[in-house]
Formats: structure tokens, sequence, C-alpha cells
């Protein structure tokens, strides 16, 4: 009997070293917004995923588990406003005043690459073509998430400033976590000739 509970014992120890799967997002309503509940939802699918709600002082709090990253979106009921970002382990905050999330690997990463791209554009430095500059930030996003769908969305994103041939190269070289993702399946749909790459 010792022995069973020994074997007990260790076993629960092992099952919670276990990959962590909870997630919260926390966020505040917008300003003007006369909702009082908000929902998560599939990026592509628009299909509720479960968590637990719960609403104070204008804020929320989403709590729910997870087995893998995935895009979504926090949609307010009364519509005013929503954010996509990756679902995932840990804890995710939603800013009203920039549009982003945090406090997350992945959306900590998009976050950097948003913030670089904006950068480009609102610096207006003469010298730098501000096109080949994005294309080179894209281009080195993606290979640092090349099997992970912030890489996957970054490249569905911003598929225009690269050729044809880059686009070959990425999915070519890409991981299966990537290749699998809602986003390379929406640009195969949308650029045919992907779809022998």
């Amino acid at each position: 009997m010792k022995k069973l509970l020994i074997l007990l014992a260790a076993l629960l120890l092992l099952a919670s070293c276990g990959p962590k799967t909870k997630f919260t997002v926390v966020g505040q309503f917008m300003p003007g917004s006369r909702g009082d509940n908000v929902c998560l939802m599939a990026y592509f699918t628009d299909t509720e995923i479960p968590a637990e709600c719960v609403t104070k002082d204008r804020t929320f709090n989403l709590r729910g588990e997870i087995a893998e990253p995935r895009f979504v979106r926090v949609i307010q009921d009364d519509g005013f406003n929503d954010w996509a970002f990756v679902l995932e382990p840990g804890i995710i905050y939603l800013s009203p005043a920039d549009h982003f999330a945090s406090g997350t690997p992945l959306n900590d990463a998009l976050r950097e690459f948003f913030d670089a791209i904006r950068n480009i554009y609102t610096e207006r430095i003469t010298d730098v073509d501000a096109d080949a500059r994005s294309r080179e930030i894209v281009l080195d996003f993606i290979a640092r998430h090349d099997n992970d769908i912030a890489g996957a969305y970054v490249l569905a994103g911003n598929y225009s400033v690269l050729s044809l041939e880059d686009m070959k190269r990425i999915l070519s070289e890409a991981g299966p976590v990537f290749l699998s993702s809602e986003f390379v399946t929406f640009l195969r749909n949308k650029i045919r000739p992907l779809n022998n790459a």
C-alpha cells in the first residue's frame, strides 16, 4: 500500500510538471462602449472558445485552458470594438490605447514587430527605403518564427511586400506548426502558385 501511495504521489508530481495550458486575458472596455460582457472567438471560424468571464468596473477577465496557441478575437457584446491576438498560456493584457496584446511570448513578439514597422513610417527618414526596410523586418520576423502561428500570421498579413520566390522559400523551410496554420491555408487559397511550394 505504501508503494502504491508513493507511486501515485510521483504520478501527480509528474502531471503537475506537464505543459501549462491555463490562460488569463485581462482588459478594459473601450471608452464609449456600453457593453458589459466579452467573449473569445476563433479568428477564422468565429466559433466561441469556452472561457469564464468576470467583469467589474469596466474591466474584464477571461480565464480558461488552451492546448496550443491560436489566434482569437475578444469581442465586446455591443460590437463596439474587438482585439485580435494569440491566445496562449499565461496572462495576456489587452490595451485599449494601442490595440495590442502583451504579456506572453508570441504576443510580445508581435507587438515588437508592429512597433518596428510603425517606426519606419513615422520616423520618415529620407535616406531609408521604407518598403525595403519593412520587407527586411518581415523576413527577419518570419525566420525567427518559422514554426509558430505568429510567423504564419505575419506572412499572411504582409505577403504583398514579398516576392513569390520569397514566399515559396519560406514555405519550403517552415516547420509543421507554421504550415498547418489557417493563415497559410488562407495564403495558399489566395495565391494559387503557392500550393506547389
